[in-house]
């Protein structure tokens, strides 16, 4: 009887984990629905030129519908994992990434706080969203890039990740073949 499955996959607590940077101690865990003010808090709180960097357009507010979609997620087609201080809520950085309907590729994206950059959150977070995508058993992972954003561009390499023209001059597409 398939009444005993869940029709949405419960909260991968398993992907939590505890790490230590040179800033201090940290938690790096996924995504759960309380952390809309959080994230409000944190997108409000980037610098209008994070903010272009990272949605291609500044951004100051997030609208309460969309934060719901970004915080209430389905695990099975998305993940997004936010670092936050250990003991604390304040979101520092989230990376996201979103399963293609091929269910074979995903698309990715990346925000830190903007006066916690060149400290290795951004390599953190990537670093957990690339061993996701490998365990999901995902073949690829991409993400468009402003062809400005040169420290997005060069994280993006250190790690393997190939870049490629976009579909508009001023964007670069990543990619990271897994399989």
């Amino acid at each position: 009887m398939q009444g005993d499955m869940p029709s949405v996959r419960p909260y991968p607590k398993e992907w939590e984990s505890d790490e230590l940077l040179p800033m201090g101690s940290l938690k790096l865990r996924p995504i759960r629905p309380e952390d809309a003010e959080a994230l409000k808090t944190a997108a409000a709180d980037l610098s209008l030129e994070d903010s272009r960097l990272r949605f291609f357009s500044p951004i100051r507010s997030v609208e309460p519908q969309l934060l719901a979609r970004l915080t209430q997620i389905d695990y099975d087609r998305e993940m997004a994992f936010v670092l936050v201080p250990s003991g604390g809520e304040t979101i520092l950085g989230v990376a996201r990434l979103v399963t293609n309907p091929d269910n074979i590729s995903a698309e990715f994206g990346i925000a830190v706080a903007s006066d916690l950059h060149r400290r290795g959150l951004g390599r953190l977070l990537l670093t957990r969203l690339v061993e996701y995508a490998r365990t999901r058993g995902l073949s690829e992972l991409v993400g468009d890039v402003l062809r400005e954003n040169v420290a997005m561009l060069a994280l993006a390499a250190k790690l393997g990740f190939t870049a490629h023209p976009g579909e508009s001059p001023e964007i670069m597409r990543v990619k990271l073949r897994l399989a």
